[in-house]
This record gives C-alpha cells, sequence and structure tokens, in this order.
C-alpha cells in the first residue's frame, strides 16, 4: 500500500498551528487520495537529521511517496546523552486517527543553531558554503530515495537559497537542481509564498517566519505543490 512519508520541522510538524487534514502535507495526501502518511517532523529540526533518518531507517517501497521539507540551514545535529527521541506520527483513515512513536534512530541526539556552536564557529560560518553543504546532501538524499521510489520531492520551508552564483563551490552544486523537477529550493518556498501576503499565526513572536494556518499553507499548496506535482504525475 502506498505511503506519504514527510520529513520537516515545526512547518511540517502535525498539529503546530493547523490541522493535518488542512496543512499543505494533508493536502498532498488528499490530492494522492493516499490514507496512510507517516510524518518525521518536530520543530527545530535539521536536514542533519533528516538525512540520518532517512538513510538509517527501513526504507521505501516503490509505490510510496517521499516529501522532505527542507528547514533553516543554521541548525545542527549533536551528541546529547540527556536527548530524548522525537515521535513519529502515523495517520490513518483520512488524517483521522493517529499514532505515536519515539523514533528511536534519534535517540541520544540533540539539536542547536549556529550561534550556540560558540564566538570561533559563527566567526568562520559562511551561508554559502552551508547552502553548498546542505545541497550537497539532499543531492545525495535525492539520489538514495529514487533507488528505491520515484516519487520524490524536496521542498524548501524556509528563506530560498540564493541564486546561481559564480563561486565554483556553490555554482556546481546549483546547477544540479536549477532545472530539477524533483526540488523546490530557489524560489516559491513556504515562507517567501506566504510573506508579505498570508500574516502567520504567530507573527507577534516570529514575523514573517511563522507558522501558517490553513490559509497560508493552502495558499503554498495551490500556488506551488498542486503544480509540482501534476508535473511529476503524480496526480
Amino acid at each position: 500500500m502506498a505511503r506519504l512519508i514527510v520529513y520537516g520541522d515545526s512547518y511540517s510538524t502535525p498539529g503546530f498551528c493547523v490541522s493535518a487534514q488542512d496543512s499543505w502535507w494533508g493536502l498532498i495526501a488528499s490530492a494522492l487520495k493516499i490514507h496512510g502518511v507517516e510524518n518525521y517532523s518536530w520543530p527545530g529540526n535539521n536536514i542533519d537529521s533528516i538525512s540520518h533518518l532517512v538513510v538509517a531507517g527501513a526504507g521505501f517501497s516503490r509505490d510510496d511517496y517521499v516529501v522532505i521539507g527542507v528547514p533553516p540551514i543554521e541548525r545542527f545535529t549533536v551528541f546529547d546523552p540527556n536527548g530524548q527521541p522525537p515521535t513519529r506520527c502515523r495517520f490513518f483513515n483520512n488524517l483521522e486517527e493517529m499514532d505515536r512513536q519515539p523514533i528511536l534512530e534519534h535517540d541520544g541526539l540533540g539539536q542547536v543553531t549556529t550561534h550556540q556552536l560558540g564566538k570561533e564557529y559563527v566567526m568562520s560560518w559562511n551561508r554559502s558554503w552551508q547552502e553548498a553543504q546542505v545541497l550537497r546532501e539532499l543531492f545525495l538524499l535525492k539520489q538514495y530515495i529514487l533507488g528505491w521510489t520515484p516519487h520524490v520531492l524536496i521542498a524548501n520551508l524556509a528563506e530560498p537559497f540564493q541564486p546561481m552564483t559564480d563561486w565554483p563551490v556553490l555554482g556546481s552544486i546549483q546547477q544540479r537542481f536549477l532545472a530539477d523537477p524533483h526540488s523546490i529550493l530557489f524560489e516559491d518556498t513556504y515562507y517567501s509564498v506566504n510573506k508579505g501576503v498570508n500574516r502567520p499565526v504567530d507573527f507577534d513572536e516570529f514575523g514573517w517566519h511563522g507558522h501558517h494556518s490553513a490559509v497560508g499553507n493552502r495558499h503554498w499548496y495551490d500556488a506551488v505543490l498542486l503544480p509540482r506535482i501534476k508535473q511529476l504525475g503524480w496526480v
């Protein structure tokens, strides 16, 4: 049986400012007419942890649909002896029934942002180099998932990645994604499509980087995600 498997952060966490049925990933599940959804998202998640879960997991079937929601790139996974495993949410019956289980593949790990790594690290941090590392990881992840199923979409949830640059370190990897139908990275992100259009429900706390209700989720889905999954032949 086909599944929709979602990875991401608070922008895709079940029940975070929007119901599962009204979330952008819930709308994808509805369009696909899929009743089984597994969601590996939690607030503060990052691409390091997502990559680890994808590779450490049990794999996918050829009928599965995999969506990687790309969180802000200023986050990292670290060893944490007191770290508790996050939760995987599995939905059934048109997203009305949910089962929660700990993600043991993430037990003993924690997550930090750039500024928590110390002054020396912050002084040497560069966004262009970080984007190059994230794009490299996403490229390898995409190739790995395509070995299981042809149905994969990588969608940026945060600020768009910078446009094509003449710095070869980054530009050489950007070229692998600019015309890639499996990715939405450089424009039309969850954040950028809604900025200035739909005010997040927690705007007073996070500004335009906040989280959207059904309205903002539907807007991103209708404007960006639905046309893309149609292009990919999912619907």
